[in-house]
């Protein structure tokens, strides 16, 4: 029995990883600059470089990937662009309704 929980513990953190490593990957080869859609359509190029730093899309891409996985295994989803609230709070603020339509029978 513990060897089989030990054995699904395992599987499970390799497939979180695993979807966190192609999440990451695939939205790097997305068109567009991120830092320039945060910034705005008017932005100057001064600004979209505040952004980038802001956000470490100035740093090389192995060193967002670190920062990616440091932050995601503290459970810090970041800041919003759109709310400029943190993530995780953003989550557990929504309607129970929208919680509770998961679990409910079709």
């Amino acid at each position: 029995m513990l060897r089989s929980l030990r054995t699904r513990a395992g599987v499970a953190v390799i497939s979180v990883v695993s979807v966190a490593v192609l999440v990451f990957f695939i939205t790097q080869l997305l068109p567009g600059d991120p830092a320039r859609i945060a910034a705005g359509q008017y932005a100057t190029e001064e600004q979209v470089a505040g952004v980038r730093a802001q956000y470490g899309l100035d740093k090389p891409i192995a060193a967002q990937f670190a920062d990616y996985m440091s932050a995601l295994f503290q459970l810090d989803l970041g800041t919003s662009i759109r709310t400029g609230r943190p993530v995780r709070g953003n989550c557990w603020t929504g309607s129970p309704r929208r919680w509770n339509s998961g679990c409910s029978p079709c």
